[in-house]
């Protein structure tokens, strides 16, 4: 049916109402077409957020996990550790430290936390006694919590772990996890169940509590709703909205800055929860407003140009739908601002309502090119110019995206601060969306990505693998799942035969048989079995093992996995190699070293095991005498003559049994450096004349010829250490009798030698014989204790092989030198030299008059026999019943009235209640109960009386060395008698201080 207007037009009505339904038909189709595509996009970004949520939990439950792990290591250092001392401390400071543990604590039973990290001041003092955990810690309970940090005032999320010692708890571990901790990507949020945010990131929104300051505003859409919600949570506290640790509530809402999704889940560690915020508009905002655009224009068409419509609207909302996807993919990737370029016609746009992450960029609307040449002027670095311009050249596109792909390129631009101006990275990308009918691109997308800290993570790997370097020569990676070798660095002379890479058998057999020594081949083929290397590496992380490379010498290889699969077994690996040549040539020069020293103590052990041995022997022939002779000596006391024969022998058995203890007890103070010299003036003739008549017995009974000469001697009187002199002269001529035969000859010679000092003479003793001698051999190590020759003819000889060692020893410390001479079956000469000190101006004639006194006395017996100290009373402290016996028994035999004192303490008691000058003398030991003798001499000294300063005060002890002598001079004592004592020197001090 047809009908006219007013102004004749003839109007087809069912035509008309056929086009206007079908029309509608198609609004309400184009209607839920689009609603379709927001629900697939809503639908989209939910399952987006979502992944992202979670692995943004596994991100933090990583670190929380990480942190757990250092609190269980903090808390087992501290428990194996008593802190008494600065040192402990600065030892666990460390152990904070190098765990990267930012703020830390130990806190007291009190509740007092003391700090020990490096992010809180040393000396401050915080109190957590009312804190909410506090009652659970002391109860021996562990875990995590919220808690406000009491020295910076935040809330933070807080570890805590008791310590327990002796089955108590000591104190508590507390480990407070920093700002620095949370670094993720988006709007992301940890609270606690009260919905107070924890931590966020700094360039997002701040939300103190996200149930209070954004929950609360929000409305609902798709359905959702607040009684919903509740509904959903019924039974649960606020904010608790899972029904299971891992289940994660999602809703779409309208909240303060507009359309957004929000994803929710409870962690598994504490009243801990994550939170992600995800505008809509910067996944569908754009998308939503050009698909408005394109149902204005639809519209139109579909009134004029119905036909057309029907059969063009599908390729447009395809056409639509990929550039939404891209426009969605773009903004996924960081990018700080978009542009749609018409690459034919030379125009750039902005999209309308697009979020521009960085302002003041000039690409705004007009010619492209135009837009480029001027973002290169005013932003981009002059070093990175021309690169720009290059890859912004449109009439170059086509070659960039000839295969319809992306094509990016990396810049700097100058960023400026306030007071500084830095260089920050740019990634620029070309996106083709559509190429015309010859496939020339026609449009493309022009996105701005901030890659900043991208090339900050490329930097520091550069940097890492350069520090590699410096220390492996060769690294490359091993992917075990391929069989193939790739490198990362290498030695020019590895690369020529190795190439970058290949297959691992082939790169390995290559490497072996080019680069390592012969040597070490087999063992490094054995190293790098394929599937021996794997198996290893499933129960490992690194194995290494050294080996010898032709060219670098001594070398490390390590192989360290990277990558592992879910069963274990790794999937890639480092293999480094590094040159430990002169590390290990030290090593083995200590190796050696160290064998030279085992070897030595070994020989030392040996040497000593032999003179123990040796020494067991030599003990037990004078004890077998001592003790059998007495016996004898028991037995036939009647016989005066038998009797007298059988002591006289018990005292030579002792005496050579007295000179082996000396011996040893030397060579002991000798090796610990404890050996003293004591040095005075005497006359040095007399003292070789005192050795010749101390050894005439000895020399005589083996009618041995005896020649002294001393008329080289100018200087007499000398000053030195006398005793280590008589000690070394004595070592010397004992031997020259031991080992020369009966008949044989002995001679001593000195003679003095000027030097430049007119006080210091150089002084040579010759000891000379013609006996057994010694072998070559010998001779090398005559001077190594407990050294013996191993022959028949000094099998006999007693010794215990440390005489010449001490004799060295000696005359080294004296600063003397001593050399020898000797061949087998003709004899031995003995050289000895010393620089002493002369004195022209003092003769020392004691010695001479001691020598003197000694020649008119011809045994024991008459010493005891001339002697009589009739009226003279002495005071012997003594704390040993046999010792005391045998000293009170000689002195009485002297005609001395002898009283006893048990102790120290005795002897001042009974000198300080006695009349004064009633004890002409006293003899004191030196260790003794309740008080020694040196305590008790100082004490006597302190009288106040006069006799208390004058009268003799002699030590009588076994304690028989230099220092000990000392010693006693220094409390107040007066002379000096060693245990066992000799009556020849025992009667020669009390002439001395009895006259």
């Amino acid at each position: 049916m047809n009908r006219k207007g007013k102004k004749g037009f003839r109007i087809d009505i069912p035509r008309f109402f056929a086009y206007g339904l079908f029309s509608c038909l198609m609004v309400v189709a184009f209607f839920e077409f689009i609603k379709d595509i927001t629900n697939q996009n809503i639908k989209l970004a939910n399952g987006i957020t979502s992944e992202s949520l979670k692995s943004s939990m596994k991100h933090v439950e990583k670190g929380l996990e990480t942190y757990e792990t250092k609190i269980n290591t903090l808390v087992k250092f501290y428990s194996d550790q008593t802190f008494d001392n600065e040192k402990s401390k600065e030892q666990f400071i460390e152990v904070v430290r190098r765990l990267n543990v930012r703020y830390m604590g130990i806190m007291g039973k009190d509740g007092i936390c003391e700090y020990f990290d490096s992010g809180i001041p040393t000396g401050v003092i915080s109190n957590y006694s009312k804190q909410p955990f506090y009652n659970d810690v002391m109860c021996g309970k562990s875990g995590v919590c919220v808690c406000k940090e009491s020295y910076t005032g935040k809330n933070r999320v807080l570890y805590y772990k008791p310590i327990v010692k002796n089955g108590t708890i000591d104190s508590v571990v507390l480990v407070f996890i920093g700002d620095d901790f949370f670094d993720l990507n988006g709007n992301i949020y940890l609270s606690g169940e009260d919905g107070s945010v924890l931590l966020q990131n700094y360039n997002i929104q701040k939300i103190d509590n996200i149930y209070k300051d954004y929950i609360n505003k929000i409305k609902f859409t798709n359905g959702y709703s607040s009684r919903k919600l509740k509904n959903e949570i019924k039974g649960i506290k606020p904010y608790s909205w899972t029904k299971d640790d891992k289940d994660i509530i999602s809703f779409s809402f309208l909240g303060p800055g507009g359309n957004a999704y929000i994803n929710h889940a409870k962690l598994i560690y504490g009243d801990l929860y994550i939170t992600q915020i995800s505008p809509l508009q910067d996944l569908t905002g754009n998308v939503d407003r050009i698909s408005t655009l394109f149902f204005i224009v639809v519209c139109t068409l579909i009134v004029l140009f119905f036909v057309i419509i029907i059969f063009s609207t599908n390729n447009k909302f395809q056409s639509l739908q990929k550039e939404k996807d891209i426009i969605y993919d773009s903004f996924r990737n960081s990018t700080l601002l978009l542009r749609i370029i018409d690459v034919q016609k030379d125009e750039i746009k902005r999209v309308k309502n697009s979020i521009e992450r960085e302002e003041n960029i000039p690409l705004d609307d007009g010619f492209a090119q135009e837009s480029f040449a001027r973002f290169a002027r005013e932003n981009v670095c002059d070093e990175d110019r021309n690169l720009f311009r290059q890859n912004t050249d449109l009439s170059l596109l086509d070659k960039k995206v000839g295969d319809k792909k992306p094509y990016s390129f990396d810049f700097r631009v100058r960023e400026i601060n306030v007071n500084e101006v830095k260089l920050v990275w740019r990634r620029g990308v070309f996106t083709p969306i559509a190429f015309d009918n010859n496939e020339q691109v026609k449009t493309v997308i022009f996105t701005l990505q901030d890659i900043n800290k991208q090339k900050g993570y490329e930097y520091e790997y550069s940097g890492i693998l350069s520090s590699l370097t410096n220390i492996y020569f060769y690294i490359s990676v091993i992917d075990f799942m391929e069989n193939t070798f790739s490198e990362l660095n290498k030695k020019q002379y590895v690369q020529r035969e190795m190439g970058d890479s290949g297959t691992y058998s082939q790169g390995i057999s290559t490497y072996i048989s080019r680069f390592v020594n012969p040597s070490s081949q087999q063992k490094m083929n054995i190293f790098f079995n394929y599937e021996m290397l794997k198996m290893e590496l499933k129960n490992s992380n690194i194995i290494s093992t050294e080996f010898i490379e032709n060219v670098q010498g001594w070398c490390r290889v390590s192989i360290i996995v990277i990558s592992r699969n879910s069963n274990g077994e790794p999937i890639k690996a480092l293999f480094a190699v590094q040159s430990i040549d002169s590390e290990k040539k030290k090593e083995l020069q200590t190796l050696s070293a160290l064998q030279d020293a085992y070897d030595a103590v070994n020989k030392a052990n040996n040497a000593k095991s032999n003179f123990l041995n040796s020494m067991s022997h030599d003990i037990r022939t004078p004890m077998n005498a001592i003790i059998n002779m007495t016996n004898l000596a028991l037995i036939h006391l009647d016989d005066k003559e038998k009797t007298r024969d059988y002591l006289e022998k018990t005292m030579s058995s002792s005496n050579h049994l007295l000179e082996l203890i000396n011996e040893v007890l030397d060579m002991s103070r000798i090796e610990s450096g404890k050996l003293t010299f004591t040095e005075t003036k005497f006359n040095i003739k007399n003292l070789l004349k005192d050795v010749v008549e101390q050894t005439r017995v000895l020399i005589d009974a083996k009618h041995q010829n005896l020649k002294l000469n001393l008329s080289g001697i100018i200087h007499e009187t000398v000053v030195s250490d006398s005793t280590r002199l008589q000690q070394v002269f004595m070592n010397l001529l004992s031997n020259a009798n031991k080992y020369t035969q009966e008949g044989g000859e002995i001679s001593i010679s000195a003679k003095e030698t000027e030097t430049d000092n007119a006080k210091l003479k150089l002084y040579e003793f010759v000891f000379q014989d013609n006996g057994i001698g010694m072998s070559e051999e010998f001779l090398s190590k005559i001077f190594e204790p407990f050294s013996r020759a191993d022959d028949i003819r000094t099998s006999r000889i007693q010794g215990t092989g440390l005489g010449m060692s001490i004799t060295k020893n000696i005359v080294s410390m004296m600063n003397g030198d001593i050399t020898v001479e000797s061949k087998v079956n003709e004899g031995s000469k003995f050289t000895v030299t010393f620089f002493l000190h002369t004195d022209e101006n003092i003769e020392d004639n004691e010695n001479e008059e001691t020598s003197s006194a000694e020649k008119d006395i011809d045994n024991i017996f008459d010493i005891l026999q001339k002697t009589n100290f009739t009226a003279k009373r002495v005071l012997l402290v003594e704390d040993n019943a046999i010792n005391c016996e045998i000293a009170k028994e000689i002195l009485e035999m002297v005609k001395l009235e002898v009283f006893h004192a048990e102790n120290g303490e005795k002897a001042v008691e009974m000198f300080s209640e006695s009349e004064e000058g009633f004890y002409d003398m006293i003899f004191m030991d030196i260790q003794m109960p309740v008080m020694d003798g040196y305590e008790a001499t100082k004490k006597i000294r302190n009288l106040q009386r006069e006799d208390a300063k004058v009268v003799p005060i002699v030590a009588m002890t076994a304690n028989a060395f230099t220092e000990d002598q000392m010693r006693a001079k220094e409390s107040g004592m007066n002379d000096y008698i060693s245990k066992p004592l000799e009556i020849n020197k025992l009667i020669r001090i009390l002439q001395s201080w009895l006259k």
